[in-house]
């Protein structure tokens, strides 16, 4: 029911103006539904998060009502968080070959900027084709309160993947 973790993730965003965002978590998950059919698991622990952001999304133009010839400001090339981090998941096999896997998780900063927080959504069907080869339909939901400048609070990614389990 109980066991600990730790995950490392890096991706490339240029919809969220990153050239790599780098996740370290270690952490403590509980499974408070363990079963064949159905799985329902917590996690808490903590977050490092490090961007490596865009240069194209570093730069923030002049306020309109600024005076003429203001310069633009430079965000920092790179930035480090320290969060906490809180999520739950859901999985739920629906026959022999469907599952139904959602989760939510919350990263809440607790280092430089305390108001920053992040929110990612997931849900997805996944059906296997054959022994270890699986389809995935997906669906999700990024949300940063305090994104980059010229860069939207929520991205969206519909996805279809083939996934194939080596274990």
């Amino acid at each position: 029911r109980v066991s600990l973790f730790l995950q490392s993730t890096g991706r490339r965003d240029r919809f969220q103006g990153l050239d790599l965002r780098l996740n370290v978590d270690p952490g403590i998950a509980y499974y408070f539904i363990n079963e064949k059919t159905h799985r329902l698991q917590g996690e808490i622990g903590y977050d490092f998060q490090h961007d490596i952001r865009r240069d194209a999304s570093r730069t923030i133009p002049p306020a309109a009502d600024a005076p003429a010839g203001t310069p633009p400001t430079i965000v920092d090339k790179t930035q480090t968080l320290h969060n906490a981090r809180l999520f739950l998941g859901y999985e739920n096999k629906l026959r022999k070959e469907v599952s139904l896997v959602t989760s939510v998780e919350y990263l809440q900063n607790f280092s430089s900027d305390i108001e920053k927080f992040r929110l990612i959504f997931d849900i997805g069907l996944k059906s296997n084709v054959a022994d270890n080869l699986a389809l995935a339909v997906a669906y999700t939901a990024r949300y940063e309160n305090i994104p980059l400048p010229n860069v939207e609070e929520l991205d969206s990614i519909m996805s279809i993947n083939l996934v194939y389990s080596f274990f």
